[in-house]
């Protein structure tokens, strides 16, 4: 099992899960991996996020589904201030 640092403080991969069409990568941060967990789905052809499930720390799981993405559209700076 290989682990990918992203940056301090740290998110780790903490796997990578490849099916026919989808790929999930599960997220964690060192030293607090039992206060949950995320895994996000893409697809692979296009890569395209699909999904989010956020685990707690109680093993509680919410799912965020994204439906008719729309993609490369221009957004307003304004949105992000």
């Amino acid at each position: 099992k290989e682990i990918i640092s992203f940056a301090d403080p740290a998110v780790t991969v903490e796997g990578i899960e490849k099916q026919a069409g989808a790929v999930r990568l599960t997220l964690i941060q060192p030293g607090r991996e039992s206060e949950g967990r995320l895994m996000l789905e893409f697809s692979d052809n296009p890569l395209q996020i699909r999904n989010m499930v956020v685990t707690d720390a109680q093993g509680q799981t919410t799912t965020v589904s994204l439906n008719n993405a729309r993609f490369g559209l221009p957004l307003d700076n304004s949105l992000f201030v």
